[in-house]
C-alpha cells in the first residue's frame, strides 16, 4: 500500500514512473544487465585476453584437472578447470571485485522448448537462464540473437524466436553482442556454474542459440563471469542503467519496502533505508 502512494505521489509531481531494462557498458570493462540485476565482464573471453597479452594471471594459472593445455590461449577448459580459473579472478581481485562467479541455470525453466528424459529443461529459446535471456531476450534488456533450429515456442506457451538456420561461419548465431567484446567465430559455447549431476553440468552454445547438459569433462566451453547486483558509478543510480532518473526512485522504493540487492539505494547515507532516501534521490534528479 505503501508503495501505492509513493508511486502516486511521483506521477502526481509530472514524473513517469516506468522503468526499462537495458544492457549498460560502464566503460571499465563491466556491463550492468539491469534485466536479470548482474555484472558481466565486457569481455567474453577474458581468459583469451590476458593470456594473449601474457599477463601472469592467465598464464601462470594451473587448473586441477590436467587435461586442459592452457599454452593455446584459447579460454576453453573442463568444468573443473572453469571453477578454478573464477576463484584465481577472485583471488586477484580481478576489475576490483571478488565476487566472481560462473553464470546460472535455475530448473525447471519452461521458456525453454525442450524436457530432457533425465530432467531439466533445455534446448532453443532458453529465457530463464543468466546466459540464456542475455543470448535470447530481445533488446534492450538482451541481445536478441537467432538460434538454429528453435520453433519459437516455449514449453509455457511464452513466444521466442523461430529458427533462422544460423548455425553457419564466421559469426554462427552469435550475431548480435551489443556492447561485448567478442569473437564469436573463436566461441563454442559457455559453462554455466550449475550441475546438472555430478557428472555433468549446463551449458549454452552461442554458436547455435542452444542449452543442455554437458559432461564435465568436455574441453570445448569457455567462461565468461558474471557476478551478482548492478555497479553504480554515480551516486544515486540505483538501478544501473548510468543515468539517475524515475527509475532509481522506483528502485529506492521498492529497497526500502522489500530488499532486493541494489547498492547504493542508502542516498543520505544515514545507514537506514526510509523515505528519506527516497526524497534524497528525487532531490538529485531536480538538481
Amino acid at each position: 500500500m505503501l508503495r501505492k502512494y509513493l508511486v502516486l505521489f511521483l506521477a502526481l509531481l509530472g514524473f513517469s514512473v516506468s522503468s526499462q531494462a537495458v544492457l549498460v557498458d560502464l566503460g571499465n570493462g563491466l556491463v550492468n544487465d539491469t534485466a536479470q540485476n548482474i555484472t558481466w565482464l565486457k569481455d567474453t573471453n577474458v581468459f583469451r585476453t590476458l593470456c594473449e597479452a601474457s599477463d601472469p594471471i592467465a598464464t601462470e594459472f594451473e587448473g586441477p584437472d590436467p587435461r586442459d593445455s592452457f599454452s593455446s590461449c584459447s579460454g576453453s577448459m573442463v568444468w573443473e578447470n572453469a571453477e578454478a580459473w573464477i576463484a584465481r579472478l577472485n583471488e586477484h581481485s580481478y576489475l576490483g571485485y571478488n565476487d566472481w562467479r560462473q553464470p546460472i541455470t535455475p530448473q525447471p525453466d519452461l521458456t525453454c522448448e525442450t524436457t530432457f528424459s533425465g530432467g531439466g529443461n533445455g534446448g532453443y529459446n532458453c529465457r530463464g537462464s543468466e546466459l540464456g535471456h542475455l543470448f535470447n531476450a530481445q533488446p534492450p534488456a538482451g541481445l536478441g540473437n537467432p538460434n538454429n533450429l528453435g520453433s519459437g515456442i516455449g514449453i509455457d506457451g511464452s513466444i521466442g524466436t523461430p529458427a533462422t538456420d544460423c548455425r553457419r561461419p564466421p559469426l554462427f548465431c552469435f550475431t548480435e553482442t551489443g556492447p561485448f567484446i567478442s569473437r564469436p567465430e573463436m566461441e563454442f559455447g559457455y559453462w554455466s556454474g550449475t550441475s546438472a549431476s555430478t557428472s555433468s553440468a549446463w551449458v549454452f552454445h552461442t554458436f547455435e542459440g542452444r542449452q543442455q547438459r554437458k559432461f564435465k569433462g568436455d574441453s570445448n566451453p569457455t567462461v565468461w563471469p558474471v557476478r551478482t547486483g548492478l555497479i553504480n558509478v554515480l551516486a544515486g543510480d540505483v538501478n544501473g542503467d548510468g543515468e539517475i532518473s524515475i527509475g532509481d526512485v522506483i528502485s529506492v522504493i521498492n529497497a526500502v519496502l522489500n530488499p532486493n540487492g541494489f547498492e547504493n539505494t542508502d542516498c543520505n547515507n544515514d545507514g537506514v533505508l526510509d523515505i528519506g532516501d527516497v526524497i534524497c534521490t528525487i532531490n538529485l534528479i531536480l538538481g
